[in-house]
């Protein structure tokens, strides 16, 4: 047995060159993200044509409590409060809009969003207000939405 067989060890090609910058591509799982908006994910146009006026007056009455502790907190500061409010729940009656057949529409806000108030009728009508004006003026969520309570 010839001991320099077993104690060296001599690459087959010594001149073979490595290529550091060349990657394997391994496969990616195709991630589906969650849903963040619950009315998204729960609520379907279908779906919408089922509600009933009755179904949110038990949550205009949460509704009421809610107001009622957020403005008995401070004087000074009710303004701010109220304009952070969360409106959902909230008995709106459209006082002015740029489509003059909203106004005076009265109903119970379902889904709120940066443009739009979705109210919900006593004719169990579901009605998209102030997406128009709001697109143009912001300034108009404000004033043309008057929240109070009917007790």
């Amino acid at each position: 047995m010839s001991a320099n067989a077993s104690t060296s060890f001599e690459p087959l090609n010594p001149h073979k060159v490595f290529i550091l910058e060349k990657r394997i591509k391994k496969e990616t799982k195709i991630r589906r993200q969650p849903v963040k908006n619950f009315m998204k994910r729960k609520i379907v146009k279908s779906d919408m044509k089922k509600l009933k006026y009755s179904q949110f007056e038990p949550l205009y009455e949460l509704w009421c409590d809610y107001f009622s502790t957020l403005v008995n907190g401070s004087g000074s500061q009710c303004d701010a409060r109220v304009l952070r409010a969360d409106y959902h729940g909230c008995m709106l009656m459209v006082a002015e809009a740029a489509n003059p057949t909203q106004i005076g529409i009265c109903g119970i806000v379902t889904r709120e969003t940066r443009q739009t108030f979705m109210l919900i009728t006593k004719q169990d009508r579901l009605i998209s207000a102030f997406q128009p004006s709001l697109r143009a003026k912001k300034i108009l969520r404000n004033r043309s939405s008057v929240p109070f309570f009917l007790k």
